[in-house]
């Protein structure tokens, strides 16, 4: 099978020159496949660029290459992270809606109290809304609870469907573990959930 790895945290380099790093993937949860990088260039003011992940020529360990030019990158949606707050389901108070990471209160069905009374959630701006966005801070768990970080995930290089990921500090065997794609029953914006519990991933670790 014709993979590509995508690391995050990996150069990212178009024909012309380095643009940043890789920040995270947006993957499609029902079909599994990759959709988009998330490009993010900048130390102090971050900038980030959503790029299809049809733009990606080469992979290896530490960089990803693109099929564009740099100054093309300007042209790609950019994306942004929006905090807010909504009233936990089933609850209703006084006043209405939550608050975004502005610190502006929105409407909503319920009032806002405390945070006990809250849900904080977070809108993902230059992506499909549909999509589930994945970075270097999401866990990977069983039934058993969190197994480690996604460091890499492999992604067959015409279907865009993710064929396994690489996790590190894992609770199991510590170090990197790679686990296969059919171990991966969902991928969400808060973690990615493993069919297998840990008696099966230490057998599967053996092999």
């Amino acid at each position: 099978m014709n993979e590509i790895n995508l690391t995050l945290g990996a150069q990212v380099h178009c024909q012309d020159e380095e643009v940043g790093k890789l920040a995270k993937i947006v993957v499609d949860p029902e079909t599994k496949q990759v959709s988009n990088l998330v490009v993010e260039k900048g130390l102090l003011f971050k900038q980030a660029r959503v790029c299809p992940v049809s733009l990606v020529e080469a992979t290896d360990s530490d960089e990803i290459r693109l099929s564009s030019r740099s100054q093309d990158l300007a042209d790609l949606p950019e994306y942004k992270e929006v905090k807010y707050e909504r009233p936990a389901e089933g609850w209703s108070g006084n006043g209405g809606g939550g608050f975004n990471s502005a610190g502006a209160q929105f409407p909503s069905m319920g009032g806002y109290e405390s945070a006990a009374n809250t849900i904080r959630e977070t809108l993902h701006e230059g992506v499909p809304s549909e999509h589930v966005v994945i970075s270097a801070k999401t866990p990977v768990k069983n039934i058993d609870g969190e197994l480690g970080k996604v460091e890499i995930l492999r992604v067959d290089a015409i279907t865009r469907q993710v064929t396994g990921l690489r996790m590190r500090e894992g609770r199991l065997f510590g170090g990197e573990t790679d686990i296969p794609g059919h171990l991966i029953e969902s991928m969400g914006n808060g973690s990615i959930f493993l069919t297998a519990d840990d008696e099966e991933l230490e057998i599967q670790n053996t092999q």
